[in-house]
This record gives C-alpha cells, sequence and structure tokens, in this order.
C-alpha cells in the first residue's frame, strides 16, 4: 500500500506538469513566471523576447512544438515570426525569422554558397552578375522569373545585405523567405537588428510581388 502511494506521489506533480505544459502550447493557458524561469535557465531564452512587444505589434508564446520561444507580430502589413529553437539535429541553437508575402508567387529560389547538386524539382541558373554568380550557386523551380528577379541589382544586394547582417542566405519560399542564425551571442540579436532585417525582407517581398506576381 505505501508503495502505491509512493508512486501516487511522484507521479500526480508530473502529470500535473504535462497536463500544464500540453495547455501552454496549445494555447489554453499562460506560462507561468516559475515555469517560465525554469525554460529561461534551460534553455536560455533570450531577452530579446522581452523587447519585441514594444517595437512591434504582436504577442509571444514559449514552448511551441518547434521552437523554446517565438513572437509572431506584423510590420509595413506582412505578418512575420521570429522563433528562437532549442538544440536539435546537432544543429544548436538558433534563430529563424520568417516574413509571410501573404500570397503564393509559386517561385522557389534555392541560394547556396558552395557548388553543389540540383534541388529538388529546380533547374541551375545565373543572373548575369559575374561576381555574385561566383560567389553563389543558384536554383529555382522558375528559373527564367528567378534570373528576372536577380537580375535586379536591387535585389542582389538585399541578399548580400542580410548575409552581412549575419543570417544565412535567404530561403525563398513560394509564399515567404526565411533566414536564420545560429546563436553564438544573444547579446547582438537585438531590436535594431530585427528591424533592418525586416526592411529588407520586407523590400525584397515587394520586389517578387512587382517583378515576379504582377508581370505574369
Amino acid at each position: 500500500m505505501s508503495d502505491i502511494i509512493s508512486l501516487l506521489i511522484w507521479l500526480v506533480p508530473s502529470l500535473i506538469l504535462v497536463a500544464l505544459i500540453v495547455l501552454v502550447v496549445l494555447g489554453k493557458v499562460k506560462m507561468p513566471k516559475g515555469m517560465q524561469a525554469e525554460i529561461d535557465k534551460q534553455y536560455g531564452t533570450p531577452k530579446i523576447f522581452d523587447e519585441l512587444p514594444n517595437h512591434f505589434q504582436g504577442s509571444v508564446s514559449y514552448l511551441s512544438l518547434s521552437a523554446a520561444a517565438s513572437f509572431k507580430g506584423q510590420t509595413e502589413g506582412y505578418d512575420f515570426s521570429l522563433e528562437f529553437s532549442r538544440e536539435r539535429r546537432g544543429r544548436g541553437k538558433y534563430f529563424d525569422i520568417t516574413l509571410n508575402y501573404g500570397f503564393n508567387s509559386k517561385l522557389n529560389i534555392y541560394i547556396y554558397k558552395e557548388n553543389r547538386g540540383p534541388a529538388f524539382n529546380a533547374e541551375k541558373f545565373k543572373t548575369g552578375d559575374r561576381n555574385f554568380d561566383e560567389l553563389f550557386t543558384l536554383y529555382s523551380n522558375f528559373p527564367d522569373k528567378a534570373k528576372q528577379l536577380l537580375y535586379d541589382e536591387t535585389n542582389r544586394k538585399l541578399i548580400l545585405h542580410l548575409k552581412e547582417l549575419g543570417w544565412s542566405l535567404p530561403k525563398i519560399r513560394k509564399d515567404k523567405i526565411t533566414v536564420s542564425t545560429t546563436v553564438t551571442n544573444q547579446e547582438l540579436i537585438d531590436t535594431m537588428l530585427i528591424k533592418e532585417t525586416l526592411k529588407d525582407m520586407v523590400a525584397l517581398t515587394e520586389n517578387i510581388k512587382k517583378q515576379v506576381v504582377h508581370t505574369h
């Protein structure tokens, strides 16, 4: 009998904790401060998530299925998200910023630093800018449209500037753009960097809308 009581004493709090986490993930309840402190301690959740609501219309959530913390907001009429992800698959902790177009361009562009094999369902193309084409290997499911977009020097400069800011080469997918960076110094991820990054991503999105979508 005592063994059963001991098991229940151990099991019940654990079940309550699991249930609470599930409710948080589903958005049914807010994260208790004590639990958030434990998440911050375990995953090192960056302070940027405390600052973002002061600069953008949006909200912070914690312990989603894909991230330790995320912020969903709006900038210049576009929805965006900033996610801070846990260490997994050997990738380490990292940030993702995704800007959603709000329309489907049908265009995928794959930009690689190294010369690598073909991307799935995509053809290799060049922009016509020798320096840019020597730096990157480019593929697209619509190579003519992609070449038209990146033939414009403004768009090439936006991609290069995102890289200079410390982000990965942008993933340009049908309805969104995503950039990522591994977390080496969380203090470098501040609101000024987020604003500058989003400014470039919005400009690139606007050009995709004008030069790709509205011309076909």
